[in-house]
């Protein structure tokens, strides 16, 4: 679950490892202040989440979208070629999407991909950043205008125009 939820945070990076095991340690450290009150699985996540937060703050890093590899022929049907051609554009679509992600302050990134991504509530992303209800909002807020002016900016604003609803 850890490295999962890591790995939806940051993107493909090379120390993902370094980071569940730090993770863990810290899910050790605390495991003492644990109340049992909620899933223990919200606290790891919660864990995560501030593992991953000061990731990307102490390095600034910005993970490195792997270039797309050309679509494997799935076969010389029409079929195939349709496949092929989604494949492609979702890939290059998510890639998109990703180098847009990066641009964001780490904790309007964070709380855009644990809504947008995750599912989580506002209130349930509030608890896991550990700050106000109405902080989480506006890093929701900002984010999702800030998501949307980047998407605008790479991808033209016609093909944005759905997007709109986001913010």
């Amino acid at each position: 679950m850890a490295r999962r939820t890591l790995y939806r945070l940051l993107g493909p990076i090379d120390d993902i490892e370094d980071l569940e095991q730090t993770v863990l340690c810290r899910l050790l450290e605390s495991l003492g202040r644990f109340r049992g009150d909620a899933d223990l699985g919200s606290f790891v996540r919660g864990i995560c989440v501030h593992v991953a937060r000061d990731h990307l703050r102490r390095k600034k890093v910005r993970s490195v979208v792997q270039p797309v590899a050309d679509v494997e022929r799935l076969s010389s049907t029409r079929e195939g070629e349709r496949h092929a051609d989604v494949t492609m554009g979702q890939r290059q679509s998510g890639m998109r999407l990703r180098e847009c992600l990066e641009t964001l302050p780490p904790n309007q990134r964070i709380a855009l991909i644990l809504r947008l991504v995750e599912g989580y509530a506002v209130d349930e992303i509030a608890r896991l950043m550990k700050c106000a209800r109405s902080t989480t909002r506006l890093r929701l807020y900002h984010g999702r205008k800030a998501l949307v002016r980047a998407l605008e900016r790479r991808i033209g604003v016609r093909e944005v125009a759905t997007l709109r609803e986001l913010a």
